[in-house]
């Protein structure tokens, strides 16, 4: 990573710095009792779950726009929501599944987006379309170990927060993602019941090549 890089990248996390505050409660995941599919185990095997479970809530043939991933909480990898966007006969609509929400429950009905959004000057940009089971999920794990690497050493603990895939009007997919982390050497803070953490945001993009960079 040159200076440049470095330097972009350092100034973007420590304005991002934010303050967690995480239950000193053990046991599982209090918004899904645990258990759901972790979005950045190496194996990949999580990922594989995860878009069969999408496939199967969305369906396979879904043809959309885009879709975001995002995990149930902040430095937690741990899946938490998904939203599909697509156009149907010219009107744009997004489609969301809250797994915290509980069984049964977390399939929502399909959305339009304000008639503000549904003009020409903003829905020119959203032609593209791929079906669900075509986007490649294994990439979500390839390119969050890549990105990882040009994280500055001072950091560690990262975890993949937000992936979005973006189809362009050429139909070529392309990507951007953000991973929290901490700094090394920070300590974690009780007040009261609670544990705090400082944690930072590292974003980047992937283009229809699948080239990755750092998005300042």
């Amino acid at each position: 990573m040159n200076n440049k890089a470095y330097k972009s990248m350092w100034f973007a996390t420590v304005l991002a710095v934010f303050t967690l505050f995480l239950s000193s409660c053990e046991g599982g995941n209090p918004l899904t009792g645990g258990g759901a599919p972790d979005m950045a185990l190496n194996n990949g095997e999580h990922l594989n779950e995860l878009k069969k479970l999408l496939e199967s809530k969305f369906g396979a043939d879904k043809v959309v726009y885009e879709l975001s991933l995002r995990s149930e909480n902040h430095l937690t990898s741990e899946f938490g929501s998904a939203m599909i966007s697509y156009l149907d006969k010219g009107v744009d609509y997004s489609q969301s599944y809250l797994v915290a929400l509980g069984e049964g429950q977390e399939l929502q009905a399909p959305k339009m987006a304000s008639k503000n959004f549904q003009k020409k000057f903003f829905l020119k940009n959203k032609q593209g379309k791929v079906k669900l089971k075509e986007l490649d999920f294994d990439l979500i794990l390839t390119k969050y170990d890549e990105a990882i690497g040009m994280i500055p050493a001072e950091f560690e603990n990262f975890e993949l927060v937000q992936w979005n895939f973006r189809v362009n009007n050429q139909n070529k997919v392309a990507a951007n993602f953000k991973i929290e982390g901490t700094k090394k050497g920070e300590k974690s803070t009780r007040q009261g019941r609670q544990r705090v953490t400082n944690y930072y945001e590292f974003s980047f993009k992937m283009n229809e090549k699948e080239d990755l960079k750092i998005a300042n």
